[in-house]
């Protein structure tokens, strides 16, 4: 039991010894000092990196609005249309309606004129009649 503890110590210390010297070495790799070129190379390679990241991301954000701006453009333009077109069809309709009043209005000016006319040769009859006899 004694030595199945020690194995077990021995173990989880040669473990984290592992794990540390791990850690470390990435750690020495990442913060390690490079020279003046090796520097500019990686900003250089990771500022193109970003720079196409944000390059890809702007052209997909320009085509998400040009087509947004396309699809309202369009739904303005039906919209317009659709006034257009029911302004054209709400003057026709008063145009027939004015026409129809105007005819209606002849006529009765028609008969009305025809009826005084007639009224006016009936009393002009009357009178000649009444001054011949």
């Amino acid at each position: 039991m004694l030595d199945e503890r020690n194995n077990k110590n021995t173990y989880a210390f040669l473990l984290g010894t592992a794990i540390g010297a791990a850690v470390g070495a990435i750690t020495a790799l990442l913060f390690a000092p490079k020279s003046g070129k090796e520097l500019r190379h990686d900003i250089a390679e990771k500022s193109s990196e970003i720079y196409g990241k944000a390059a890809d991301y702007c052209v997909t954000t320009g085509e998400k609005v040009g087509t947004a701006v396309k699809n309202t453009y369009n739904q303005g333009m039906d919209k317009a249309q659709q006034y257009v077109n029911s302004t054209k069809e709400q003057a026709t309709n008063l145009m027939n309606k004015a026409g129809e009043a105007y005819n209606s209005v002849k006529n009765q000016a028609t008969i009305v004129k025809d009826a005084a006319k007639e009224g006016y040769n009936t009393f002009k009859n009357e009178v000649k009649n009444a001054q011949d006899a």
